[in-house]
Parts: structure tokens; C-alpha cells; sequence
């Protein structure tokens, strides 16, 4: 998930930049490897995308809905700072972690000013253009 494409979905993203914390041990217990995906309850803490900035300071719970595919499954780390799109599902938050990546980036100056110019109107990259 890029800025440009929360933007546009017809879903309701919140924007986020903190450390996410899960039990690593629960995300495999009903994880088939091979194909398959499973939830897992996740906290957020950090601070959520506002008007101009990130600037309200949050602590969240959020479902990581995380995908294997052909034996190789998400990356996704707890402990680890990110910036983490999370698609509104009623009351509750999900981002998605695949192999090729999802709704989590590394959070970094870099990637955080790409975001920024993004949400301020600027100039809009996506996060894993060279």
C-alpha cells in the first residue's frame, strides 16, 4: 500500500508511524506455510497522520492479516518501527503483510518525507521507486 493508492481506494485507511508489537508466536500457529493466511492482534504505538503531520499520539490495536505464499510468508517484525497503513473494517484496524511487502514501510527520514509531500500535496513518490 503507497499514499497514492490509500488515497484513491474506496476503502478508509489511517496513517500511522511507531513501533508494532504482536506475539510472533501466535502469527504461526494457524499459518499454513505453504498458502494461507491468518490474523493476529497487534499494538501500535506511536503517533497517527493528521491534517499536515503526524501529530496526535495513539496506541492502537491492530489486526496484521499476514499472507504465505509458496512456503515463503511476510517479513513483517515485532518490536519495529514502521509506518503502517491500516484499512478501517468497522470498528476495527487491519493492515496486510505479504511476501512482497504490504501495508508496512521501515520508518526512516527518507520514507517519512516521501509521505509528507505526499499528504501535503507536493511532489508524490511511491515508497519503493529508486
Amino acid at each position: 500500500m503507497a499514499y497514492t493508492d490509500a488515497a484513491v481506494s474506496e476503502d478508509e485507511y489511517r496513517v500511522f508511524k511507531g513501533r508494532l508489537t504482536f506475539d510472533r508466536e501466535k502469527l504461526y500457529e494457524n499459518l499454513d506455510a505453504l498458502d494461507g493466511r491468518t490474523r493476529v492482534l497487534a499494538t501500535f504505538d506511536g503517533v497517527v497522520l493528521g491534517r499536515r503531520s503526524f501529530s496526535e499520539e495513539v496506541q492502537e490495536s491492530i489486526i496484521l492479516e499476514v499472507y504465505c505464499h509458496a512456503g515463503i510468508c511476510s517479513g513483517v517484525s515485532s518490536g519495529k518501527d514502521y509506518i503502517l497503513f491500516a484499512r478501517v473494517e468497522g470498528e476495527d484496524l487491519v493492515s496486510q503483510f505479504d511476501p512482497c511487502g504490504g501495508d508496512g514501510y521501515d520508518l526512516d527520514a527518507e520514507t517519512e518525507k516521501a509521505l509528507l509531500s505526499c499528504h501535503q500535496g507536493r511532489k508524490c513518490k511511491t515508497f519503493y521507486e529508486e
